[in-house]
């Protein structure tokens, strides 16, 4: 089952959503999970959030993405600082986009992604037939499928469970059964 365009995300701050995933994780098995999470979801290994008042002119030491004077790894969806779970869901009057799931910094993303290297408005997930793809919007550091960045305004096909790069962060979409057993090792 795949998630159609134009349903609402139940939440416009996507930090809100991530905890009852590894609840729901701990608790119900594969299909139990997959009825009542039915849409798909962008997984992604986080480190520090931009804060909300510096989000145009961060300062280095806000920034998620280390430098070479750093000796931490960033973090990866193996060995994440913290997991995030993010529904990919349309979310009403945030964008003049109506059949597409935007993804970005800014705060008028459906899918917000609060780091310093992503772009404002990096890319959308948009439908193609039965299937999803992926479009980068012309970002500044670049998206990234399965290790090829992806050209600028082109669409790309998205298979479930893909790695995907969005800037530095390193994330998936999965759903149903997938996203219950992705989450088992964070959960246990």
């Amino acid at each position: 089952m795949t998630q159609p365009i134009g349903e609402n995300s139940p939440s416009g701050s996507w930090s809100e959503v991530s905890e009852p995933f590894a609840t729901a994780a701990q608790r119900l098995d594969a299909a139990e999970f997959a009825a009542e999470f039915p849409h798909s979801y962008l997984c992604f290994a986080a480190g520090p959030l931009l804060s909300e008042e510096g989000e145009d002119g961060l300062p280095p030491t806000a920034r998620h993405n280390l430098d070479e004077t750093h000796e931490a790894p960033l973090p990866t969806l193996e060995n994440p600082a913290k997991l995030h779970v993010v529904p990919i869901l349309k979310r009403e009057g945030v964008n003049p986009f109506p059949r597409k799931i935007t993804f970005g910094r800014g705060r008028n993303n459906d899918v917000r992604i609060p780091y310093s290297d992503v772009s404002k408005l990096h890319g959308y997930f948009s439908r193609d037939g039965e299937g999803w793809v992926i479009t980068d919007a012309g970002s500044t550091n670049g998206t990234f499928l399965a290790g090829d960045r992806l050209s600028p305004r082109t669409a790309a096909p998205l298979a479930f469970g893909t790695v995907l790069v969005i800037g530095s962060v390193e994330s998936r979409v999965l759903q149903g059964a997938a996203l219950h057993e992705f989450l088992q090792p964070q959960t246990s």
